[in-house]
């Protein structure tokens, strides 16, 4: 299904229903008005049948589709007419193009299009402008069945739609509009109640321009996810130029679980991986449900869809200095039948779980501090992302630093660096950086580290490694980028 149009500066339309769920990124669409003033043809369309490309057959179209046709139903504005068969190109997955689905034949469609289809006969759905299935397009459509009437006055309107998230392949995610729904708009003096229609749009015409609080009836169990909020206090401006503002308001489930591990010892342990696994069911293979521990071994899952779920530590079975133990289930048992089972409902909040992890294996600590050529140490500004990492090999004289680390840290404030290393392993130990070209001011020593014969400008640079044997713990090592302390250059 189609779930919502998402408007942010960068918006991100979702055509999933139709186009098996691919991303494409625009600039940020207009207000119905701004769109059907630009806009030469606003119809609504149906689609009629899909053009498939023959077998070994070339297209770059998704789902093996090459083209569609569609039908005129109704005409806002153009040269369109009712009854017309429109010829559409197949979008490529990533270029802003509409796609379509045999399963989505009989579907309608209100599109913003240009004057005419381009040299090849063929039109272009586009998906960065405010098209959309006509489900998904209350709010325009009200405006639309309106023009003429509203043309030259503000309007406040969006939708409310509550969004079902799905855990498992067996439960398809969900949008559900929010009809007959109170929202409470407050400002200049005035206290106005509406109501959203059948297709959970809220709209007012006619209001003064300035600042307005919107409110929609809460759903229990449920919070506004735009940017992060929680429905309540939600100002907008009205502005007497722009004259139309949009709000619109997606409900997610409001859950979480959250908690700490440590060791045997009681002692926080950071960067040990996590996730929420069904406790039936095929999982999702996008699912999101997972988290990594903090310094303070605390970890927090949010927007848990309902189900029943069973909570997995170090989910990839490697033992590892951050992790140096095999997986496990909550409470602590490796045996899937025994983990402990937690339900989730809508406003459902687990906190404060305790987790010890089971008998690990020995780890060292390295601690010292990344300094530049100059004795200076590195900090965000002369060495912006700079971590430590540590390769691990039985023979430390061939570790090649370009595999993959054992282990990782970053830096603090003052360069200085804490890594964990599990006890026997050999290898090297390193300060890295990405650079490219025109990182550092005036920083000529810089410049010639990444003069590379390719001339690409971008080059990893590295402290000279010095050699591990975590035997013991480790302190006081320095680590040395091959140049100085340079201001990092302003980019913006």
């Amino acid at each position: 299904m189609l779930l919502k149009r998402i408007l942010p500066v960068i918006a991100l339309i979702f055509v999933a229903f139709v186009g098996r769920g691919f991303a494409c990124s625009c600039m940020m669409n207009g207000t119905v008005d701004e769109e059907f003033a630009r806009t030469p043809n606003v119809v609504i369309l149906r689609l009629q049948s899909v053009h498939k490309a023959g077998e070994g057959e070339e297209t770059f179209g998704v789902g093996g589709i090459k083209s569609a046709k569609l039908v005129v139903e109704r005409s806002f504005k153009g040269t369109l007419k009712p009854g017309q068969e429109l010829t559409f190109a197949q979008g490529g997955g990533g270029d802003c193009v509409w796609t379509f689905a045999e399963d989505g034949i009989g579907s309608e469609f209100l599109f913003y299009l240009g004057a005419k289809p381009s040299q090849s006969g063929m039109w272009a759905g586009p998906t960065c402008s405010r098209s959309n299935l006509v489900k998904w397009a209350g709010a325009d459509m009200l405006y639309l069945e309106n023009v003429k009437d509203v043309i030259d006055k503000t309007r406040l309107s969006g939708h409310l739609i509550k969004q079902a998230a799905s855990a498992t392949t067996e439960i398809p995610w969900s949008s559900e509009i929010l009809a007959d729904r109170e929202v409470t708009i407050t400002g200049n003096g005035k206290t106005i109640k509406l109501k959203t229609d059948k297709n959970g749009v809220y709209e007012i015409y006619g209001l003064p321009p300035g600042k307005y609080v919107v409110r929609p009836e809460p759903i229990a169990g449920y919070k506004d996810n735009r940017y992060g909020e929680t429905p309540g206090n939600t100002e907008v401006v009205i502005d007497a130029k722009k004259k139309h503002t949009e709000r619109d308001f997606y409900f997610e489930i409001d859950s979480l679980i959250s908690g700490k591990v440590s060791d045997a010892l009681g002692k926080p342990l950071k960067d040990v991986c996590l996730k929420l696994v069904p406790a039936s069911g095929t999982p999702r293979g996008h699912s999101s449900h997972f988290d990594c521990t903090e310094p303070d071994g605390s970890f927090a899952i949010t927007e848990v869809p309902a189900g029943s779920y069973v909570l997995l530590f170090n989910y990839d079975d490697k033992i590892t200095a951050d992790a140096p133990f095999r997986s496990f289930y909550y409470p602590r048992t490796n045996k899937r039948e025994e983990a402990a089972l937690l339900q989730i409902e809508p406003g459902t909040k687990i906190k404060d779980l305790l987790i010890n992890a089971p008998a690990a294996a020995e780890v060292i600590t390295v601690t010292g501090v990344l300094k530049m050529s100059d004795g200076k140490t590195a900090n965000e500004d002369n060495a912006e992302y700079a971590s430590i990492e540590f390769v691990a090999n039985s023979d430390e004289e061939n570790v090649s630093e370009d595999d993959s680390p054992a282990s990782r840290t970053t830096i603090d404030e003052n360069g200085r660096f804490v890594i964990r290393i599990l006890k026997g392993q050999k290898g090297k130990l390193f300060g890295t950086i990405g650079a490219y070209s025109g990182k550092y001011e005036d920083c000529p020593a810089f410049e010639k580290l990444i003069s590379t014969e390719d001339g690409s400008g971008i080059y990893d640079i590295k402290t000279p490694a010095i050699l591990i044997d975590a035997i013991t713990d480790q302190t006081n090592i320095e680590l040395v980028f091959p140049f100085p302390s340079c201001k990092k250059a302003d980019i913006d």
